[in-house]
């Protein structure tokens, strides 16, 4: 699947797109965490608030809420859209 990633996280990954394979969000997740490590995790989250994705993710042109990045299945054709929350003031 393509993965189109926004913001900082062009930054981490040195890459504005990847092709990558995932059954679920949550797999890809944790695959583009194992890939770019820390950097990668302090990115999609703020401090203070742990491990939770607080960006937004949209596939295939459809924004996701928040209680659906667990259940989302993905498929080899989908395009992933991942965007780091603003952070700053």
């Amino acid at each position: 699947m393509r993965i189109r990633l926004f913001g900082y996280l062009r930054e981490v990954a040195k890459e504005t797109e990847l092709q990558l394979d995932a059954a679920s969000l949550s797999s890809l997740l944790n695959q583009l965490s194992r890939r770019f490590g820390p950097e990668w995790d302090r990115a999609i989250t703020l401090p203070g608030c742990g491990k939770a994705f607080l960006g937004i993710i949209c596939v295939n042109g459809r924004f996701l809420r928040e209680d659906e990045l667990e259940s989302v299945r993905l498929d080899d054709e989908d395009t992933v859209m991942i965007i780091p929350p603003l952070k700053g003031g």
